[in-house]
């Protein structure tokens, strides 16, 4: 068992839902879901993602009673029922380190579709998804786990200190990448660092104001683990 507290019981009762209600958005049965709440089954990183998708919260917020979780403005987080609440998430592309490929891997025309309970904090007009592809995300993100992002230029949002953020990168060729990396600040400059334990991705990328090939495109919210 995790000898961490999380609040998964409080955050189902808060939403009105049964075990039953839970256990099918979660793609499991109740059996599981007692045993989870009971502490009986240890809340690996995958049943994490997988309840904190299917409560409308991120796996972190699971730590925290309903009654203390608040927007950023302080205002209570709305905890009324969300049966009727998913939203497609239109998968826009792939993140992929070491594929260059001559067109935008982030398309406007979606090639997938993400069923997901939306965040009230964030923004519907700047949320997509993007596909995980490859080794560059292993530490946290495994091979066909999905990234839920916020458009960070759409939203006016600014990055910060670590953040993990969707860069993309342009070369000679009109060749294009586009991966994800943890934000880091050092000599006075950010610095995009991977989460990888893969040899093949473990240098950063230095972020200077001046270089035109290097572009932070996105800031990730959420992980959608694959299981």
């Amino acid at each position: 068992m995790t000898d961490k507290k999380f609040f998964l019981k409080e955050h189902r009762r808060a939403r009105r839902m049964t075990q039953a209600e839970l256990a099918e958005l979660a793609n499991t049965n109740v059996s599981e879901i007692s045993k989870l709440e009971r502490g009986d089954r240890r809340l690996t990183v995958d049943w994490l993602a997988r309840l904190g998708t299917a409560l409308g919260v991120s796996p972190h917020e699971l730590m925290l009673p309903p009654s203390e979780m608040v927007t950023s403005g302080g205002v209570p987080l709305d905890l009324a029922p969300h049966k009727t609440m998913f939203r497609r998430l239109p998968v826009k592309g792939e993140v992929a380190a070491g594929s260059w490929l001559d067109f935008d891997p982030l398309r406007s025309e979606p090639t997938d579709w993400l069923d997901f309970i939306p965040d009230t904090k964030l923004s519907a007009d700047h949320v997509y998804a993007l596909k995980v592809r490859g080794t560059s995300l292993n530490k946290i993100a495994p091979d066909g786990s999905v990234l839920v992002c916020l458009d960070a230029v759409g939203a006016g949002l600014a990055i910060r200190e670590g953040d993990l953020v969707i860069v993309a990168q342009s070369r000679e060729g009109g060749l294009r990448e586009v991966t994800a990396k943890r934000v880091k600040r050092a000599n006075g400059q950010y610095e995009l660092w991977p989460e990888s334990i893969d040899p093949k991705w473990q240098a950063p990328i230095f972020l200077n104001g001046e270089d035109e090939t290097v572009a932070v495109k996105a800031i990730v919210k959420y992980i959608v683990i694959s299981l």
